[in-house]
């Protein structure tokens, strides 16, 4: 157990490290609770240095599962293969609200699309539907570099 707490030590990112991992337009993974069943959905996402912010229609399964269990999952990973994987998984707190829909979908979209791909109809369509911004505030943060310690 000594040896298992030591490795995970040893691979974890510092805050430097996960701030600059996550200003990657990576997708993340959001895992909500409906009763005792599980939902995962993979997501854009913003991260401001303390918080995390998710697109969803008011209509989706993750925004009715939300309003009734508040609790959720965020994971962001990547592997370039074997050991080479790097992990920010996140538990958390979300919130959801319509009034910092568009500024904040806007800018989720941004960063994934340019600011030429939010002129695309897909995008503008989007933009203008009926949207929750989903605010996670984290209540723990694992991370993990294996390259940190596997070559």
């Amino acid at each position: 157990m000594t040896e298992d707490k030591k490795f995970y030590e040893e691979v974890a990112m510092t805050k430097d490290e996960i701030t600059q991992y996550l200003s990657s337009a990576r997708i993340a993974r959001i895992s909500t609770v409906d009763g005792h069943k599980p939902h995962l959905a993979p997501v854009w996402y913003l991260y401001d240095g303390k918080n995390f912010y998710v697109s969803t229609g008011t209509k989706t399964r993750k925004a009715g599962n939300i309003k009734k269990n508040p609790n959720v999952s965020l994971i962001i990973d990547s592997t370039d293969g074997m050991f080479k994987h790097k992990c920010v998984l996140v538990e958390g707190h979300a919130e959801l609200n319509q009034k910092d829909h568009p500024e904040i979908t806007r800018k989720i979209y941004a960063r994934y699309l340019g600011q030429d791909g939010l002129k695309q109809s897909f995008a503008q369509e989007l933009l203008k539907g009926d949207q929750y911004v989903v605010k996670i505030t984290p209540t723990k943060i694992l991370t993990w570099d294996y390259t940190k310690v596997i070559k």
